[in-house]
């Protein structure tokens, strides 16, 4: 069918894109990085998260929290702070945390991150909890800036990003963007959707 050609075709532009992009990965971080904006905040946020020590301090702080909720993938939950401090707080150690019944997968690699319910005063002042962020950060600007020539390559950077963090269907489930990534790379309509790993909404 018609609509069938033009998907392929949006799948075939998406995939040269998406090759084009990740030839050169490294390379193509540093050019994100070096960006001026994303120097500016990056540096900010390097000079100042040390000095937060609760998840109170870092959703006080604007410019920390809104670097930090980009950098896994969280600016659509940006005003959720009630939320987000529930799941900082609840930590990742409990089964029964926010962060692990969540279906959502960026909760908990947050949570895993900037884990106060374990480290406390410490949590911020990790060299692995900044560079984690830091990294995360390049990524998602990257994929913000591709998103605005090919949204279908943005979809794939996410999931490449997200992949490592899936453990059932359920977290495909629980996160749109994996879900349409699936979606569309099996040609699966809403309906098909729905049984995903025997998991029947």
């Amino acid at each position: 069918s018609l609509e069938r050609e033009g998907r392929q075709r949006l799948m075939l532009t998406a995939t040269i894109y998406f090759n084009a992009i990740t030839k050169d990965y490294s390379r193509t971080l540093s050019a994100t990085a070096a960006e001026p904006a994303v120097t500016r905040e990056t540096n900010y946020f390097l000079a100042n998260i040390g000095k937060v020590q609760s998840a109170k301090d870092l959703i006080h702080n604007s410019k920390l929290y809104t670097y930090v909720m980009k950098a896994f993938g969280l600016s659509d939950m940006m005003n959720a702070k009630g939320l987000i401090s529930k799941v900082l707080e609840g930590g990742v150690s409990s089964s029964k945390s926010l962060a692990n019944t969540l279906n959502d997968p960026r909760y908990k690699a947050l949570a895993t991150a900037f884990n106060f319910a374990a480290d406390g005063t410490n949590t911020t002042s990790s060299m692995a909890l900044q560079q984690t962020t830091v990294s995360n950060y390049i990524e998602q600007t990257l994929e913000t800036n591709v998103g605005q020539q090919n949204p279908g390559t943005q979809m794939a950077l996410y999931f490449q990003c997200m992949a490592p963090n899936i453990t059932s269907a359920y977290n495909i489930l629980g996160d749109k963007t994996l879900l349409k990534v699936v979606q569309t790379a099996l040609g699966w309509n809403r309906s098909q959707s729905l049984i995903l790993g025997g998991a029947v909404y």
